[in-house]
This record gives C-alpha cells, structure tokens and sequence, in this order.
C-alpha cells in the first residue's frame, strides 16, 4: 500500500464532510470546526487521523462495496430465510391441525370401540343366558319325555287292569243271567208258593239292577 501503508485504517465520513486527500492546513480550522459532529457520529478524530492515503480511500471504498454486496446478499437471504419461516409455520399450522384432526378421530375410533367392545360384552352375556336357558329346557324336556313315559306305562295298565275288570264284569253277567234261568227254571218245579216267593225275589233283584245299570 505504498509508503504510508501503516497509516491507521478509517471509516471515512460521507458527503461535505468527508476527508479528502491532501488537503491543506488551511482546513485545519473547518476540520476542528467539525470534530464535534464527527465525534458525535462515531468517525475517527481529525485531531488524531488528520489525512489517510490513496491507496487507504480506494482500499476503504472497496471495503465499502463489498460490504453493501454482502448486506444486499444478506437482506436476500432474509427474505429467503423469512419465506421458509412463513412456509415451516403454514406448514406447522397444517401438521398442528392434522395432528388435532387425528387426535379427535382416534378419540372417536376409541370410544366407538369402547362401545362395540361393551355391546360386544352384553351379546356374549346373552348368548351365555340363552345357553343356560336352552341347557335348562333340555333338562325339562327329558324330565317331560320321562314323566310322559311313566305316565304311558301307568296308562297302559290301567288299561289292561280295565280289560280284565270288563272281562270279569262279563262273566258276572253271565254267570247272572244263568242263575235266573236257573232260579226261573227251579221255580217252575217248586209249589206255587216258592214260585210266588222266588217271582218276587227275581223283580227285587230286576229292580235293584235296572237301578244300578242307571
């Protein structure tokens, strides 16, 4: 940077104010005059930097453009950078109200579960009651088929029993209407008196049958 390249290296005032190189010491004045306003702005202190090189303006200029190249570079990859934040908070909204949508439809899938689950638990409760009360009706219906047997026995000896009570019945009768002709015929053989006697003893006997028979 030339002989006076250990000169200190300043951030240069803009506009009327600027340093200017080789200016003369009839600028003193007009530069004092403006070290209050330079102290203000934050700029290097005439009274301490009073000049800086060619090499040190165009070195401080490039400097300068390659800042504002970088802040410009920087302000684009702000608005990048805030485009993707726009983009990753739609994009969180959307995977929030996702995520709630899933939330409230697995809340419902579990209590339509719980639901089918219960119904589920009450049908297996019936089906339990309608078995015990089928096992039941099997029980009663083999004591019915069992009763209905005992009672078919007893029917049917009853039956016989009545077979036979005709049968003896029967051979009463028989054995009745041979002893009428018996006592008809003894009767017609007897004295008129016991004929008497064994004609009233038979319409007694008529009687009391005809009697019964009704």
């Amino acid at each position: 940077m030339g002989a006076n390249s250990s000169c200190t290296e300043v951030m240069l005032p803009a506009g009327k104010n600027a340093i200017r190189p080789g200016s003369s010491s009839s600028d003193v004045g007009s530069e004092r005059s403006s070290e209050a306003s330079t102290l203000r702005l934050g700029l290097p202190d005439p009274a301490i930097v009073r000049h800086v090189t060619v090499e040190q303006y165009l070195e401080l200029a490039e400097l300068l453009k390659g800042s504002a190249a970088d802040r410009q570079k920087l302000a684009a990859e702000l608005q990048v950078l805030r485009r993707q934040l726009q983009e990753a908070s739609g994009a969180h909204s959307r995977i929030s109200q996702r995520h709630a949508n899933e939330s409230r439809d697995r809340r419902e899938a579990e209590a339509q579960r719980d639901r089918h689950a219960n119904r589920a638990s009450k049908l297996r409760k019936s089906m339990a009651a309608v078995k015990d009360s089928e096992e039941a009706l099997k029980v009663e219906l083999t004591q019915v088929k069992a009763s209905e047997s005992r009672l078919q026995k007893m029917l049917d000896q009853h039956k016989d029993q009545l077979s036979k009570l005709r049968l003896e019945h029967q051979k009463l009768v028989n054995l009745l209407a041979l002893q009428r002709k018996q006592m008809q015929v003894l009767g017609t053989l007897s004295c008129p008196q016991c004929a008497l006697k064994a004609r009233e003893i038979g319409a007694v006997r008529d009687f009391f049958q005809e009697a019964r028979q009704r």
